[in-house]
C-alpha cells in the first residue's frame, strides 16, 4: 500500500505540472541534484521508517540528458552521553557511504524514461562504546570499510522540464573487512571482520530530482 501511495502521488504531481508544460522537454541539463524523500512522504501516511533501505540520501549526476556521471552520499555522525543512575553511556559514531558510476537514459515516452548503470560503493564505519560504573570502564571499539559494486536500473519521470522523480533497484555485492576490540577488564580482545555479501534493493524509494 505504502508503495502504491508515494507512485499514486507521483504521477497526481505530474498531471499537475504537466498541464503547466505541455511541450516536451528539449533541455540537456549539465547537472543535477536528487533527494531521497521516501522517509518524508512515509510521515504522511503515518510510517517513520521501515520504507527504503536506500542509504543514500543525497544523489548527483553530471552529464547529458542520455549519458551521465552518477554520485551518491550519505553519513552520520553521533556523539551520545547517557548518564544513568548506576553507570555512564557514551558512543561516538561515524558512517559514510559514497558510490560513483555511470548511466544511460532511454526515453520511453515524452516524459518517461528507463536507465541503467554501474556503481562502484564505498563504505566507512567506526563506533566508539564506553561504559563507566563504579566496578571501573568498559570499552567496544568497531573499525570497518567496504567496498563493491553492481549494476542498477531506474526509471525517471520528468514531471518538469527541471524536476523529476526517479526510483530505483540495484544489486551490490560488497566486501567488508575491519576489527572489533574489546576491553572490559580482565577480557581484552580484538577479533577481525572478513564478510562479502550480495545486497539487492528494491524499487521503494523515491528521489525528487532538480536539474540546472
Amino acid at each position: 500500500m505504502k508503495q502504491i501511495f508515494l507512485l499514486c502521488l507521483a504521477c497526481c504531481f505530474s498531471g499537475l505540472l504537466g498541464a503547466q508544460e505541455s511541450s516536451p522537454d528539449t533541455l540537456h541539463q549539465r547537472f543535477e541534484v536528487g533527494l531521497n524523500i521516501t522517509n518524508t512522504l512515509g510521515n504522511f501516511v503515518g510510517s517513520t521508517g521501515g520504507l527504503t533501505n536506500d542509504p543514500y540520501l543525497l544523489s548527483f549526476r553530471f552529464g547529458s540528458a542520455t549519458r551521465r556521471i552518477r554520485t551518491g552520499l550519505s553519513f552520520k555522525v553521533q556523539d551520545k552521553t547517557d548518564p544513568d543512575f548506576s553507570f555512564l553511556f557514551q558512543q561516538k559514531e561515524t558512517t559514510l557511504r559514497l558510490r560513483a558510476g555511470y548511466e544511460w537514459v532511454y526515453p520511453m515516452s515524452r516524459r518517461l524514461g528507463m536507465y541503467w548503470g554501474l556503481d562502484g560503493i564505498f563504505e566507512s564505519q567506526t563506533d566508539d562504546i564506553k561504559t563507566t560504573n563504579q566496578g571501573g570502564t568498559a570499552s567496544l571499539q568497531n573499525r570497518q570499510w567496504g567496498i563493491g559494486g553492481g549494476p542498477v536500473l531506474g526509471l525517471v519521470w520528468r514531471v518538469h522540464r527541471r524536476v523529476a522523480l526517479t526510483t530505483e533497484s540495484s544489486m551490490y555485492a560488497i566486501m567488508r573487512r575491519g576489527t572489533e576490540r574489546v576491553v572490559a577488564p580482565p577480557d581484552f580482545s580484538t577479533e577481525s571482520v572478513h564478510e562479502f555479501i550480495w545486497q539487492p534493493l528494491l524499487p521503494t524509494s523515491l528521489y525528487v530530482n532538480f536539474s540546472f
